[in-house]
């Protein structure tokens, strides 16, 4: 065996579990894991981002493991990435859900865009808030911050030590509250000033019984819409903005970064 290949051949079971969660990252961080950067380049990034990563792992925490033992390891490797990715994605989820809703409710569910990451189509005003949330992910170091608790969970859990536990479930549990509070407060401005037009229009279609209240209340429903959203858009960034920092806060509590 040639020299090089015996001082990389020791190095290789722990790199792989350490590829492994890098690899469980890049299955639903945000950015990470769009479907718009070629496959070849998710690649190449993860196995880069790997060879900065392992160095940093203190020595005494790599262990030698082979056969049926590096196939669990793997998969437990595999589990801790997915778990971090997952947890980061939830309010970008929460921000295109109130998207949903709120295109759902101002009738622009109708108008649909190609979204690349889902092979189909997807709401106008729902992309429209994943992108601002996305913005603000960047703006915020979020990228950074996402790979530091990545870095903290090697201390807390070595590569290969254990499965997620119930920490990290309740992490999640907790997490998945937080995405549908997040939701909710989002659209609550525009779904609030919606519920009011209609009644108006409830009033004015029981005043005025020649008035058409259907057509004229979809164009006002638009407009007043939009309106109330272009007012709010300022304080939703700030609420998903919250929810990422407080996110964070939770992952570093259970990597230990």
């Amino acid at each position: 065996m040639p020299e090089s290949l015996q001082i990389i051949a020791p190095h290789a079971p722990a790199f792989l579990l350490v590829l492994s969660r890098m690899a469980g990252l890049f299955v639903f961080a945000p950015m990470l894991a769009s479907a718009a950067v070629p496959l070849r380049i998710r690649t190449l990034l993860a196995v880069a981002l790997c060879l900065c990563v392992y160095p940093l792992i203190p020595p005494d925490s790599l262990a030698a493991w082979a056969g049926p033992q590096l196939v669990l390891a793997i998969v437990s490797e595999l589990a801790v990435g997915l778990v971090l990715g997952f947890a980061v994605l939830l309010p970008l989820i929460a921000m295109r859900m109130a998207g949903t809703l709120i295109g759902q409710q101002l009738g622009l569910d109708l108008a649909e865009v190609y979204h690349p990451d889902h092979g189909g189509s997807a709401d106008v005003v729902g992309q429209v808030l994943l992108l601002t949330a996305l913005t603000i992910f960047l703006l915020m170091d979020g990228h950074r911050a996402l790979l530091s608790s990545l870095i903290g969970s090697f201390e807390r859990i070595p590569p290969g030590g254990r499965m997620p536990d119930g920490h990290w479930l309740a992490l999640l549990a907790g997490l998945l509250g937080s995405m549908v509070e997040l939701a909710v407060r989002v659209a609550a401005p525009v779904l609030c000033l919606v519920f009011i037009e209609a009644a108006m229009l409830g009033f004015v279609g029981r005043t005025i019984p020649q008035l058409n209240v259907l057509s004229a209340g979809f164009p006002l429903r638009i407009g007043l819409g939009l309106a109330m959203l272009a007012l709010v858009v300022g304080f939703m960034g700030h609420a998903f903005a919250g929810a990422m920092r407080e996110t964070f806060a939770a992952l570093a509590r259970v990597t230990g970064s």
